[in-house]
């Protein structure tokens, strides 16, 4: 609230503080409550389309503190560009984040994820809080380390309702923004101009969710010629669902992936669902029934018999994996909506009430897998142990067993069959059957 005040207050003050930034040359208060603007929000879950040089790809950003996860699902059938279709990974999703200051990279359906602790060995990131903050795209090595043009010193002056900054560059040019007091200074135009030509823009259209303002849509042009759009499709904030810890089990890491820490002259580790073990430690931490990799061997086994990961376009994959495998993995309920929004073509409007609806199933849904953690494992030690035996004792104890699992997990097959299933059905676009949807 006091944040939202001061923005009220500089709005109306807007002349004083311009002389004391150019007598300064300090960074003006009307630039610094921009930033601090898109700095407000502690989470964020964000999807958007980015188009540039024919190329069109769903993007998904999320935000907890400092922390960022942003994965590539590819263009409409999820193929990457830089892959050709009908190679290895080809319509596999890319994620990369910046958790606790390393960076971690990993590839849909990959046995191995990457871990980077060195900063100089970033991949290039965005910041998605920068989005239309500048007049050409921040692709940056870390979120949060933006690279503006050396400004010597700032003019402001009053353009209508509008707040316009011209910073004035060493090279004898300029950065112009034209911010908006009344959107808590959002940024509606910002240009890069030499020597009197225009050379680089973006401008942005907004929306406001909850408290924010954030780009709708941000256009970028470099000399006249269109470089790039992105559309936000669905965006939310500070939400009560939203993780306030990001993890690498957020890029799709599940327990057996490899993980390469690169500089790190130890060698590989394995992932165990909360952490990086070693190797030998896993193996045990498996036998005893406190790990289940059965997904991991399950693609293991994939790649062994050369079904190659990453094969098939999206659309030809329906809404994903089986109605079973994906009941009972509350993870895999994102996947189900963002595919559900993508194959049914869900205007801006119905893809939020759809990422509402998600984030209302999938808190509980935690929270009761959270509580009944102990009983699931102990349930699954004493499966991994009778599956190894073969008598009919062992066979009829496993059935009870199996039938414990399938009680236990009730609440989680209620929450899909009964709430977000039906619940998705009934935003599709009017014509389409209104029936249960399946893969």
């Amino acid at each position: 609230m006091r944040f939202h005040q001061a923005l009220a207050a500089a709005a109306c003050v807007v002349h004083v503080f311009v002389v004391a930034a150019q007598a300064s040359g300090n960074k003006p208060e009307a630039l610094a409550l921009m930033e601090a603007a898109r700095r407000l929000p502690h989470t964020a879950d964000i999807y958007l389309r980015m188009e540039s040089n024919g190329r069109r790809h769903v993007m998904n950003y999320r935000m907890a503190g400092d922390d960022q996860v942003v994965t590539d699902y590819g263009n409409d059938d999820g193929l990457q560009e830089e892959i050709q279709p009908g190679k290895p990974y080809s319509y596999s999703y890319v994620s990369d984040a910046l958790l606790a200051g390393s960076q971690w990279h990993y590839r849909e359906e990959g046995l191995i994820a990457h871990q980077i602790p060195d900063r100089t060995l970033f991949r290039p990131m965005m910041d998605i809080r920068t989005l239309g903050m500048f007049p050409i795209p921040q692709t940056l090595c870390a979120p949060g380390e933006c690279d503006p043009p050396d400004v010597l010193e700032y003019e402001i002056t009053k353009q209508g309702d509008l707040c316009r900054v011209t910073g004035k560059t060493e090279d004898g040019g300029s950065v112009i923004w034209e911010l908006d007091p009344a959107k808590t200074f959002a940024p509606l135009r910002v240009t890069r101009m030499a020597q009197g030509v225009v050379i680089a823009e973006v401008r942005n259209e907004y929306e406001q969710t909850g408290n924010y303002w954030f780009p709708a849509r941000s256009t970028y042009t470099l000399n006249g010629t269109l470089y790039a759009t992105y559309t936000v499709t669905s965006a939310s904030f500070d939400h009560p669902a939203h993780s306030t810890r990001l993890t690498p089990n957020d890029l799709g890491l599940f327990p057996g992936i490899n993980v390469s820490h690169e500089g790190d002259s130890s060698g590989p580790s394995m992932w165990d669902g909360s952490g990086c073990i070693d190797i030998q430690t896993f193996i045990q931490r498996r036998k005893d029934g406190q790990i289940d990799n059965s997904r991991f061997l399950d693609l293991v086994n994939r790649h062994e018999r050369g079904e190659a990961p990453g094969l098939t376009p999206k659309k030809r994959q329906g809404l994903g994996p089986s109605i079973e495998e994906v009941r009972r993995t509350p993870r895999l309920w994102e996947e189900y909506v963002r595919r559900f929004i993508q194959v049914h073509k869900l205007p801006r409007r119905e893809c939020d009430k759809a990422w509402e609806l998600l984030k209302s199933c999938q808190k509980p849904a935690y929270r009761y897998l959270d509580e009944k953690r102990d009983d699931f494992q102990r349930l699954r030690r004493e499966q991994v142990a009778l599956e190894r035996t073969e008598d009919e004792t062992a066979r009829r104890e496993l059935e009870r067993i199996r039938g414990d699992l399938d009680k236990l997990y009730r609440p989680i097959d209620t929450a899909f069959d009964t709430m977000l299933k039906p619940k998705l059905e009934l935003l599709k676009p009017k014509g389409e059957p209104n029936r249960a949807a399946t893969p």
